[in-house]
Order: structure tokens, then C-alpha cells, then sequence
């Protein structure tokens, strides 16, 4: 089992809408590195995409910064 710590980036399987198929996407881990030694980790997802933007969404604009791919 990997370890995932806290703020690292991941690439997991997101599927499409019609749940057809998945495209692996990036993705920040922002649960504690505590609670992420079970089966079940918090994520936020990330995208480059700024047509649909949420009031909850969280713009980084130093993105190269944060060593995002």
C-alpha cells in the first residue's frame, strides 16, 4: 500500500460523466498524512479548465510554483 502524505499530487482514475470510461487526472491530497495510512484518502481534484468555475473552486495562480504539472 503507498502512503500518501498531505498536499502531494496524485493521478487518479476520474470518469466521465457517462461513467463509459476514466481519464487519469491530477489531484492534491488535503487530508492529514495520519488519516491517510487506511483505504480511504481526501482529495481535491485539479484542473486547468476555468470555463465552469465554483464558488468553491480555489484559483493558484503560481501553479509552476507548486510544482503542478
Amino acid at each position: 500500500m503507498i502512503t500518501c502524505k498531505k498536499w502531494d499530487i496524485v493521478l487518479v482514475p476520474f470518469p466521465f460523466t457517462d461513467l463509459s470510461t476514466t481519464k487519469k487526472r491530477p489531484a492534491l491530497i488535503v487530508s492529514p498524512t495520519e488519516y491517510n495510512h487506511g483505504n480511504e484518502i481526501v482529495i481535491a481534484f485539479v484542473t486547468s479548465n476555468l470555463k465552469s468555475e465554483r464558488t468553491s473552486d480555489h484559483i493558484i495562480r503560481e501553479w509552476q510554483l507548486a510544482k503542478l504539472p
